[in-house]
């Protein structure tokens, strides 16, 4: 499918599941949620994977643009070795992947292997400042368009650190009025840039952030556990790492109460406060534990006793 013709169609896409999406924003944005897979029609599913990516909700951005709510991240995919895996964790429901350089080629050769439709795809990618060389941002981009395979990616991120990137963001702004990218947002690895620029990127744009990107530990260690962030509702994503928290005696409980590993009880917490949650690459196993986490829910007296764990 063509940008242009995407971008034609995006609106009409988002008003037919809005009905769909508008319930699970209620249902996120309240400390207990309801099953996120009430009323999901799994009539059609041919196997798991199909199975585990009906089942999979996805968030509506503050552009209309929908962006499935767990995702995998490429940052430690080897094309050289890993395509067959990227290939099953496509197979197991996985539609939301974040790309970035090397990892581009290889990524094209699975999308293209696993028969699923571009439309079916999210796919995510990320541009530095490059000393706000405009001319450079936009070679950057324009290559991994092309090693990607594609004419345009759901969501193109701006890789910041602590200083201004009010001259880099004019940039995404172009791309994304060009149609090269549905919707632009912020990656902030470190949380150095933070909410409060974020909130100044947003106020003086004319095409606004849709996602913050950032580390789990970093981000839920300092601020309210919440799904957007600023007054311009914009997407929290965050790159989940496993840490300390897993070997915390009342989460154990918690997973053993609910027949479901730690990681499952994580990311079932985050995605229950309509947060993003993009995982890493990991074996079939831990692929298929990482996005099987939608046939449950977390009684309110667990989720609190989660979101303790990240205060300490």
């Amino acid at each position: 499918m063509k940008r242009r013709e995407f971008i034609k169609g995006a609106a009409t896409c988002a008003a037919g599941l809005a009905a769909g999406v508008n319930l699970f924003a209620e249902q996120t944005g309240q400390t207990s949620a309801a099953n996120l897979t009430d009323g999901v029609d799994l009539s059609g599913a041919k196997n798991l994977g199909e199975k585990l990516a009906a089942m999979t909700p996805y968030l509506t951005l503050n552009n209309r643009i929908l962006m499935p709510i767990i995702g995998l991240s490429a940052d430690k995919f080897d094309g050289s070795k890993d395509q067959n895996a990227l290939e099953t964790a496509l197979g197991l429901g996985y539609r939301l992947i974040d790309t970035e350089g090397d990892k581009e080629e290889g990524a094209a050769v699975a999308f293209a292997a696993s028969g699923l439709e571009r439309g079916q795809l999210f796919i995510q990618s990320s541009v530095g400042a490059q000393n706000t060389d405009e001319n450079g941002m936009i070679k950057s981009f324009e290559h991994s368009l092309k090693k990607l395979n594609t004419d345009y990616v759901d969501l193109l991120l701006l890789r910041v650190g602590a200083g201004d990137a009010s001259s880099a963001w004019r940039v995404l702004q172009r791309l994304c009025r060009e149609g090269l990218a549905a919707a632009i947002g912020i990656r902030d690895r470190l949380g150095e840039f933070g909410a409060e620029n974020l909130a100044k990127i947003a106020q003086g744009s004319e095409v606004k952030p849709a996602v913050y990107q950032t580390r789990s530990r970093s981000y839920l260690r300092r601020f309210t556990a919440r799904g957007k962030v600023t007054d311009h509702d914009v997407q929290v994503q965050l790159m989940y790492e496993p840490g300390q928290e897993l070997k915390e005696p009342a989460l154990a409980q918690i997973s053993e109460k609910y027949g479901k590993t730690r990681s499952q009880i994580i990311l079932r917490w985050l995605v229950q406060h309509g947060v993003c949650a993009v995982v890493n690459f990991a074996s079939k196993e831990r692929l298929l534990e990482n996005i099987d986490i939608f046939g449950f829910e977390l009684a309110d007296e667990d989720a609190a006793q989660v979101e303790k764990l990240w205060r300490s």
